[in-house]
């Protein structure tokens, strides 16, 4: 058995390989300039003159009301969308803001989604249909061009390219009219909206932004499209069809999800947080004005270069806005392993009096336990305090509702 896998890995290694770029069609677009006349664009405008900063933000910890504004923002955009995305599941949340993005085109929205092609399998043919919807083009980042159908065939065929495929694309935001985004930690799919029947449910942060930090995120998203990483998805996934079958498809399969499934409900107090879909109804957004700075990975990282030299990417920036802090330091995430260049800083910060929170994953609640066995370093190291959630539901990404155990360190 091991020598038949180990023959069928070598023989579909030649299968991997990406086309020849040259016979592929694709055309650099950019995101649309700043409309002045659409009614997001008014809704931002009126929600950036009550504040005296040129970008404004608003938290969704309340993962229904995070869903439903990506919906609320798709549907009343009137010159483009761009989704970019590293999971977006065939399931009902993926399957109904696909149906969102094909009416939105249908109203003449220039519509792009680029997403990462790791865990495409259980919307692939959903999205494959959709390029073929005018308006709207599909993009896989770094793809698998050998067996496809799950995560576990694309790696096997691509045992001889993990030098290439083991980059991947973890941004996630969604611009609208290039004036209000959504951008944050939740993927695309049930278990991010806490909508999973299952129970496997992944607690997270996103935040809906307005003004020049939209088209900060707009010039990150067309570095990342115009990138030689972004391939038109027709030119990995053969096309199931003629255009018109392949549209009609699309309809059948987006008809038969007719609402989301129930979610885990809303705690009292975070109700104030749930306020954005209805905001964006009525027209009148509230939002809280700061100096910000949109900071992407380049996206030459995605062929390995930035290892040995990291500048230019977020660790290196979030490790020089850490040192240069001169109060608190306030860290939220999942995979918390700031190795030993990581605790250097945080010892630096410590000696200086800067206040030092982490709040992360406990073992009981992470999805990758692996991970912990970083923590003795941390944790003998670094003076601090650390609150690690042990509830089932884990941090995906930037966020956690859960009771925290709080331990001195």
């Amino acid at each position: 058995m091991l020598l038949f896998v180990w023959a069928a890995s070598i023989g579909l290694t030649g299968c991997a390989s990406l086309p020849n770029a040259a016979s592929v069609h694709r055309p650099a677009s950019f995101s649309t300039a700043v409309p002045s006349d659409t009614r997001l664009a008014w809704t931002a405008k009126k929600a950036l003159a009550k504040i005296q900063y040129a970008s404004a933000f608003k938290l969704l910890p309340v993962a229904s009301g995070a869903y439903q504004t990506l919906i609320e923002l798709v549907s009343q955009a009137e010159a483009s969308v761009d989704l970019q995305t590293f999971v977006l599941q065939g399931d009902a949340s993926g399957t109904l803001l696909l149906k969102a993005l094909r009416d939105a085109a249908g109203r003449g929205v220039r519509v792009r989604i680029l997403i990462d092609d790791l865990h495409t399998d259980s919307a692939e043919l959903l999205l494959s249909n959709l390029a073929a919807f005018r308006g709207v083009e599909v993009r896989l980042i770094n793809p698998f061009t050998g067996l496809r159908g799950s995560r576990e065939s694309k790696l096997l065929s691509s045992m001889f390219a993990l030098d290439r495929v083991n980059h991947r694309m973890h941004n996630k935001l969604l611009v609208a009219d290039n004036v209000l985004a959504v951008i944050g930690g939740r993927n695309i799919g049930d278990s991010y909206f806490m909508r999973a029947e299952d129970g496997e449910n992944f607690i997270d942060l996103d935040a809906l932004a307005a003004g020049v930090a939209v088209q900060q995120m707009s010039a990150s998203f067309d570095e990342y499209w115009n990138s030689e990483y972004a391939w038109p998805i027709d030119g990995i996934v053969a096309p199931s069809g003629e255009a018109s079958a392949r549209r009609s498809a699309f309809d059948r399969a987006v008809e038969k999800i007719g609402s989301l499934p129930p979610d885990h409900g809303v705690l009292e107090h975070l109700q104030v947080y749930a306020t954005a879909p209805d905001e964006l109804r009525t027209g009148s957004l509230n939002l809280t004005g700061a100096d910000a700075e949109v900071v992407a990975d380049p996206v030459d990282k995605l062929s390995g270069t930035r290892v040995g030299d990291r500048r230019g990417t977020v660790r290196a920036f979030i490790g020089v806005a850490g040192l240069a802090s001169t109060f608190e330091v306030f860290t939220v995430s999942p995979y918390y392993v700031p190795g030993k260049i990581g605790i250097e800083s945080m010892r630096e910060n410590r000696a200086n009096g800067v206040r030092l929170r982490v709040l992360t994953n406990s073992l009981a609640s992470s999805d990758e336990p692996a991970v912990h066995a970083g923590y003795l370093l941390v944790t003998c190291s670094s003076p601090g305090r650390m609150a690690s959630p042990s509830c089932p539901l884990g941090i995906k990404g930037r966020s956690s509702l859960c009771p925290p155990q709080a331990a001195q360190q």
